[in-house]
């Protein structure tokens, strides 16, 4: 299966994680690293196709001009790649056990999680096809032309992504949450460490709680860092 995967220079070490979880996974994977260029990652892991993209992100992923950027940048993915129905973006803080519903040739344009909201899509792992990803390039480029979207916006990639696959009017899924098959790693819950195993992708960057105004605690990339070497160490000793 082909892969792109979003990074940056702190991400580095998560990066090397990631690829190498893919590999075990999918041992034939194509695995493409896209780079921020205002934060370089000079080397990336053997067979990984490393580029850097200009365009801003928006702090993690978010705005017209990088939801723009991932869009032409999926849509040259698959130019450079014809054998490939599918893409799966990837977050490098996202550790991969499987990925079932994934491989197989369905016909489904979209295919991502759903967050702890109902219909609330993760960007953290989702899969496109190449003719989903030709209209929504279409429809994003649609919109701008008649001036149809808001600049003082705040665009997060996972819901225009996902709520571009609905205007293609492609067919599409989103697997509920509740089947605890995407799960993220936020230290101390109980049963958590257990459900990680078990699910088919862990997002190792989940917040750890909420400060005293009620905006989300990040945890450092040390501590995601930690969390991915944790279930890579886990993995060695099955």
């Amino acid at each position: 299966m082909l892969y792109v995967i979003f990074t940056y220079a702190e991400d580095a070490p998560l990066l090397s994680l990631c690829t190498a979880r893919l590999r075990a996974v999918d041992p034939e994977a194509k695995i493409y690293a896209l780079a921020d260029a205002a934060a370089p990652v000079r080397t990336a892991p053997e067979g990984v196709v490393l580029r850097e993209t200009r365009f801003p992100r928006g702090g993690s992923l978010n705005g017209l001009p990088c939801i723009a950027g991932m869009l032409s940048a999926y849509r040259q993915i698959l130019q450079e790649e014809p054998e490939q129905r599918y893409l799966i973006k990837l977050d490098s803080d996202t550790w991969v056990n499987a990925l079932p519903d994934f491989a197989r040739d369905d016909g489904l344009g979209y295919v991502g999680y759903e967050r702890w909201q109902a219909f609330q899509p993760g960007g953290h792992c989702y899969r496109l096809s190449r003719y989903a990803v030709e209209r929504m390039c279409q429809i994003f480029e649609e919109r701008a032309r008649a001036g149809l979207w808001a600049q003082q916006t705040l665009y997060r990639e996972d819901h225009i992504i996902y709520g571009l696959a609905t205007a293609a009017h492609v067919p599409q899924r989103l697997i509920p949450f509740m089947e605890g098959r995407s799960v993220g790693m936020a230290d101390g819950a109980p049963g958590e460490h257990g459900a990680c195993h078990k699910a088919d992708v862990v997002h190792c960057g989940e917040h750890c709680g909420y400060d005293s105004s009620g905006q989300p605690l990040r945890p450092t990339r040390a501590h995601v860092l930690m969390r991915m070497s944790l279930l890579a160490a886990e993995c060695r000793e099955k």
